[in-house]
């Protein structure tokens, strides 16, 4: 039953015959009420206002301030909202994308293609490679690898090491060594990336 303009209540009532398109009402309605059929929806919406109010009122004096302030002064907060955006967005653009540091070694990556098996491929050309690549006081270490058809050696720098120079003389010795090595076996040096570049790509 609707009590004021907005306000809605449930009441208890007793119905007779029911049909498709009526009800027949015994008691618990009177001359003048206005009934509302699906007043279900209403006084949900009232109760849950009514409870937000007390949650609202239970929050404490220094929360219900904030709140008043925010709700009084929207132009004020809105425009630190945007200001917040704007100025998050700034700092997006100049800030670096390596969100993870690189403390992987300098290195140059070789590798080899040949379509043959790993103990073939290590006899035959990295192993050849490596032996090749050892004695130079710019190369920490030398690490190799071979798998099915392909092999990779990873030549690390020393600290303090310049990478075009220790890149010049890898290249140069591979080529030194390249008519020992298989015909058909592809040696190319891997592009200036650190061994976290190796591992995105």
């Amino acid at each position: 039953m609707q009590q004021e303009p907005g306000q809605f209540a449930a009441r208890e009532i007793h119905t007779g015959i029911q049909g498709e398109l009526y009800t027949q009402v015994l008691d618990g309605v009177k001359d003048g009420d206005q009934v509302v059929t699906f007043g279900s929806f209403f006084i949900d919406a009232e109760q849950k206002l009514k409870g937000d109010g007390a949650d609202l009122a239970s929050a404490g004096p220094m929360s219900l301030a904030i709140i008043r302030a925010v709700i009084r002064w929207r132009a004020a907060v809105w425009f630190l909202v945007a200001a917040a955006l704007v100025t998050s967005l700034w700092a997006l653009r100049g800030a670096s994308l390596d969100a993870i540091p690189d403390i992987s070694d300098p290195q140059i990556v070789v590798y080899a293609k040949w379509p043959r098996s790993p103990q073939l491929l290590e006899t035959e050309v990295t192993g050849p490679l490596v032996s090749a690549l050892v004695g130079s006081a710019d190369i920490q270490s030398i690490r190799a690898t071979s798998h099915m058809g392909y092999s990779f050696i990873y030549v690390i720098l020393a600290n303090g090491a310049s990478r075009p120079r220790v890149q010049q003389m890898v290249l140069d010795r591979v080529n030194s060594i390249r008519p020992q090595l298989p015909s058909d076996a592809n040696i190319s040096i891997g592009p200036n990336a650190s061994s976290m570049g190796w591992i995105y790509q």
